[in-house]
């Protein structure tokens, strides 16, 4: 017979804090050891999600059947996701106004496109 099994939650979010020990070592790589209060503050608060693009699983859900991210996004409509980031905006969650002008462009939805290449 087993006895009673104990299943206990991890302390901490490992999957977070792999991915900013990378991102400080990539920082610190390209920037040396400047603090990285702003690059974090003007990070977009969905980003470490980009890290799960590597799980298969998460990749299936997201892709819902389609072959590649590029096809993915070319079922989003452009204004919606305007309208959004204007919203966020409004609600001081964007804070970089690179990013800002980037968005705002008319040709937003079609740089996306290179950036996805053929694969996932």
């Amino acid at each position: 017979k087993v006895g009673k099994i104990i299943i206990q939650p991890q302390r901490t979010n490992n999957i977070l804090e792999q991915f900013f020990r990378t991102l400080m070592r990539t920082y610190r790589k390209k920037n040396g050891f400047q603090a990285m209060e702003r690059a974090l503050k003007a990070m977009l608060k969905d980003t470490p999600l980009v890290m799960n693009l590597k799980n298969k699983d998460f990749m299936d859900i997201l892709l819902d059947g389609k072959k590649s991210l590029a096809q993915r996004f070319a079922d989003v409509d452009a204004e919606i996701v305007r309208r959004q980031m204007k919203k966020s905006t409004v609600q001081g969650t964007l804070s970089s106004a690179r990013l800002k002008k980037i968005v705002s462009a008319p040709t937003f939805p079609e740089s996306l496109t290179p950036l996805m290449g053929k694969k996932a």
